[in-house]
């Protein structure tokens, strides 16, 4: 009888902690948050146990899951300090996490598993990203340098020095051979993958830059700066193509079409802006966000442009070259409180599950946390009904 009434008042527990969590909720989204609920309950809570014949079949949590409730949440597995970026390897096998902590981490993302640790860095590790064949690692930290490492291994190549300021973006040349690194002294620059050599220094912003891209062909690179201005610059050279001028506020985020003939740049006022690579004129301004956009890519077929707000259509006449039947992939966003797939919300984030930094692979999600925390899910959009 003791146990009875032990295992009614533990039911009874996780299900007002489940009240607490989402009330504000269950009456605008109910089936959305009962998927929540599940899946991210502890493995040996009462809820999920009882009810994991329910457990939707379109997500598949594949990082590690809590054993029961946990009241401290300052005690973490892997980094010990906020994760600020998450990248995937290009063969989907590798997730790697950059944290305040200073140092990168390696993860397997079929079971979340710590691969190794990657420590050299004296500051916050702010950026990371793979190498086109997977092999390098690039990290960029407020220690003014970027590192690139051996992927299998987890040993640092080389240590690129020169920047005067926190280094806050880095990015590989399509082919490998280049890294380019975004910093606050105002710069871009442009290294040497094999070598670890400075190729040359972009200078002529008059702000930091928060975000470098390669054209797909490598012959460019797109820069984006608080001054609110992008440039274009000839990565062989290191002159400077064009300077993008029209935004009102900083600009965060920029990114090539993918055959390379446009560029698209967000910013904090609340606009995209889509730009002709070749000569650096403004061919269209998407307005009506309601915030600061502070990321947009191009979809795979170059017909919609993916921002935190969901999918935007591409105006008509910047269709007339792509190809009317080009396949076109789901698209799936992780936006503040919840995971979704375009314009629908699919699965509510708890406050603890939060994301400080997400990477989007194909059907898999990782996010990052304040915590330190990695969070891999994979969903199965064909299932959702």
């Amino acid at each position: 009888m003791q146990s009875d009434k032990s295992a009614s008042s533990s039911f009874l527990c996780d299900a007002k902690r489940f009240a607490l969590r989402f009330q504000s909720l269950l009456q605008n989204a109910p089936l959305q948050v009962y998927s929540s609920a599940l899946i991210f309950a502890p493995e040996i809570s009462i809820i999920r146990k009882t009810f994991t014949d329910h457990i939707p079949g379109w997500v598949n949590r594949l990082s590690k899951i809590e054993d029961d409730w946990d009241s401290c949440r300052s005690t973490l597995e892997g980094h010990s300090s906020s994760v600020l970026a998450v990248a995937f390897s290009p063969d989907d096998q590798l997730v790697a996490s950059a944290s305040s902590d200073e140092t990168v981490r390696l993860w397997d993302a079929a079971t979340g598993s710590c691969r190794s640790t990657l420590e050299g860095h004296s500051g916050p590790v702010v950026h990371v990203a793979f190498s086109p064949d997977g092999q390098l690692v690039a990290s960029a930290s407020a220690d003014v340098t970027v590192r690139l490492w051996d992927a299998a291994t987890g040993s640092c190549r080389s240590t690129l020095e020169g920047h005067s300021g926190s280094v806050v973006h880095v990015a590989f040349s399509p082919d490998g051979q280049l890294v380019a690194s975004a910093s606050d002294d105002g710069t871009v620059r442009l290294w040497d993958a094999a070598t670890g050599s400075c190729r040359s220094a972009l200078e002529g912003h008059s702000g930091s830059v928060y975000h470098v891209a390669f054209s797909p062909d490598g012959q460019l690179v797109a820069s984006a700066s608080s001054d609110e201005t992008v440039r274009l610059w000839d990565a062989a050279t290191g002159s400077c193509r064009s300077t993008l001028e029209g935004h009102s506020d900083l600009v965060y985020y920029v990114a090539f079409s993918p055959d390379g003939q446009l560029v698209a740049s967000a910013s904090s006022d609340g606009t995209v802006r889509l730009w002709d690579a070749a000569t650096g004129s403004c061919r269209s301004t998407l307005e009506g966000h309601s915030d600061w956009v502070y990321h947009v890519a191009f979809s795979p077929n170059g017909r919609h442009l993916k921002t935190p707000g969901g999918d935007i259509p591409l105006p008509s006449p910047l269709l007339s070259s792509l190809p009317s039947q080009a396949k076109e992939l789901p698209a799936i966003f992780v936006n503040d409180q919840w995971i979704s797939s375009s314009t629908k919300a699919l699965l509510w984030l708890p406050p603890e599950y939060r994301s400080s930094y997400t990477a989007v692979y194909k059907n898999v999600i990782c996010v990052g946390h304040s915590s330190g925390r990695i969070t891999l899910l994979r969903l199965c959009l064909d299932k959702i009904v």
